[in-house]
């Protein structure tokens, strides 16, 4: 019986990859035709489709910044947290354009949460403490780091 289930389900399989493979192939294309909005549109609909895939994400997170759109991609990375994707390059990002879009306590949150995965990391701790003390948190900058 699962073997059965396993043949049918193959040929759906095959298809939507081969259907995911067109409408990226069809973004890039208007990506290298200047058609960033269409572009995308089409990575918004592939992005929706497997909020998981982190390739797709970083496509339209760039995107979305290529057109100055620095809530788009704060969005995009935010959608990979809500469904459990959290690696350190996806919250350093996240950090960073916390940073640029002025929202410095949910920037702080995030750094905290990298020092947690990379404790040695002297970078993390020293952007921290700027950004205690950018929030009027100096004894946070003393003690926590």
């Amino acid at each position: 019986m699962k073997k059965a289930l396993i043949i049918l389900l193959i040929p759906f399989i095959l298809f939507s990859q081969n259907e995911r493979n067109k409408k990226i192939s069809q973004a890039e294309l208007f990506v290298a035709n200047g058609e960033l909005e269409k572009a995308i549109e089409t990575y918004v609909e592939l992005f929706k489709a497997e909020p998981r895939d982190v390739k797709i994400a970083r496509r339209l997170a760039e995107l979305y910044l290529w057109t100055e759109n620095v809530p788009g991609a704060i969005f995009v990375y935010e959608t990979l947290l809500k469904n459990g994707v959290a690696d350190y390059e996806i919250l350093t990002k996240l950090g960073q354009w916390y940073l640029w879009d002025g929202r410095q306590s949910e920037a702080i949150s995030i750094y905290e949460k990298l020092i947690q995965m990379c404790p040695d990391s002297v970078n993390l701790y020293r952007t921290l403490a700027k950004l205690y003390v950018w929030n009027n948190q100096p004894q946070k900058a003393n003690t926590d780091i």
